[in-house]
């Protein structure tokens, strides 16, 4: 892909990957034209290497409209280096959305080891407000999984194409007294109204707090 010489929008994009789940730190490789002809990454083992990828390539495409081959991508893993906190995925147990009149409301139950937790969240029915009232339930059942003293926030969400099929890439914030950090998540929307805005929201912060805090990407 065709970048130029500019460093400061590589360094940029070395920052976004750095910021995903389970990456540890990035570099990233020009030819002498100035194309990107390699993406190094050393992570951890809390992701899986073709997530990582795919990740990569979704973040880079939402953030800056630049289109990455996943052959240019490569991903080391090792050992954490910290104690792993063994603990069940955070999974959908049921999502509902009820419209009447001119309002609309996602309500989205998720589990985690044997426990269920409820978000929701209402609004105008309007053109793109099913896909904000999911991601933003989604993000109100975590709130009530995760405790008190942390905080989950919709930072940002678009819809890209990749290899002809819709993704969803999401960003949501990680805020407490002691840090903020980003996670970006992602997910195939086969429909408007499946469960592609959960999956998304929850394929950013699977295995996120499992992650020794030294880690976690944190951003100003």
């Amino acid at each position: 892909m065709r970048m130029g010489t500019d460093k400061e929008l590589v360094g940029a994009m070395e920052g976004v990957i750095s910021q995903l789940g389970g990456v540890i730190s990035s570099k990233i490789i020009q030819n002498e034209r100035g194309d990107i002809a390699e993406i190094h990454i050393l992570a951890d083992k809390s992701r899986n290497p073709k997530q990582i990828s795919r990740d990569v390539q979704s973040a880079i495409m939402a953030k800056f409209d630049v289109s990455i081959d996943y052959k240019v991508i490569s991903v080391a893993e090792i050992e954490s280096g910290g104690e792993q906190v063994s603990s069940e995925r955070i999974k959908i147990k049921s999502l509902y959305y009820d419209l009447e009149g001119i309002k609309g409301r996602a309500r989205v139950i998720i589990e985690k080891n044997g426990l269920t937790y409820e978000g929701e969240f209402g609004g105008i029915h309007s053109n793109g407000f099913l896909k904000a009232a999911l991601i933003n339930a989604t993000v109100a059942a975590l709130n009530k999984c995760i405790g008190d003293e942390n905080v989950l926030t919709v930072e940002d969400y678009k819809v890209v194409d990749l290899a002809d099929l819709k993704v969803l890439v999401v960003v949501i914030g990680f805020l407490n007294t002691r840090q903020k950090e980003l996670y970006i998540g992602n997910a195939i929307l086969k429909d408007e109204a499946g469960d592609g805005c959960v999956k998304a929201v929850l394929n950013a912060v699977n295995g996120a707090f499992d992650r020794p805090e030294k880690q976690r990407t944190e951003y100003s």
